[in-house]
């Protein structure tokens, strides 16, 4: 992961952070937010 894409994937996943009203992202969600982010791989549950 080079350093942009961990910058977009963190700053945007952790603007839901544990709480009051806290909703966690199903797997679906999560999938889609990775891939979003250009997460690719195995290792994200995602196509290479």
């Amino acid at each position: 992961m080079d350093l942009p894409t961990l910058w977009h994937f963190a700053g945007d996943w952790h603007t839901q952070t544990p709480g009051p009203g806290f909703v966690r992202r199903d797997p679906a969600a999560a999938a889609s937010y990775f891939a979003g982010v250009g997460l690719r791989g195995s290792f994200w549950g995602l196509p290479d």
